[in-house]
């Protein structure tokens, strides 16, 4: 994960000295519509692709050991389980993203909503389904209690 935050941190420098907006190519990297720019930026954003598939892979990994999964269970203050099952639906209940799992870092719904508003802390759609344990944290984040038609105000 330190390798990960390295990487953004050196492809922010150089989008800035470039001026080129991070915000709109992590965006596309996410997506998978990232264009080549020049030598050391592609290379930069391989190597943040290649280290977020083994973060999933680790993760994947991670998810089917009971003992990491009670580890994790027990670092949130939650009940440890007898089963993997049981220890996964328990984990599932846990508002997290998936990178602060990967560092077993909890946080609130609240956190997780303003933290998925970084495109660098959001872990790609395509990249999640590869990996069977993943997709069980892929969850909608919207307030449910913001409609989208009214400028974002509160329903009552």
């Amino acid at each position: 994960m330190m390798l990960y935050n390295y990487f953004i941190s050196i492809l922010k420098e150089k989008l800035h000295l470039k001026r080129i907006s991070f915000k709109k190519t992590m965006k596309k990297i996410n997506r998978n519509e990232y264009e080549p720019i020049n030598d050391d930026i592609d290379l930069l954003v391989e190597s943040i692709v290649y280290e977020r598939d083994m973060i999933g892979n680790d993760l994947n990994q991670n998810l089917n050991d009971l003992e990491w999964l009670n580890d994790c269970l027990y670092q949130f203050n939650e009940p440890t389980h007898l089963t993997k099952t049981s220890a996964l639906k328990a984990l599932k209940k846990i508002h997290i993203n998936i990178y602060d799992l990967y560092t077993k870092q909890r946080t609130t719904l609240r956190q997780l909503r303003k933290d998925l508003k970084k495109p660098e802390r959001c872990y790609p759609l395509h990249h999640a389904k590869k990996f069977i344990s993943l997709k069980c944290f892929l969850k909608h984040t919207k307030d449910p209690l913001r409609n989208r038609n009214s400028n974002s105000k509160p329903k009552i």
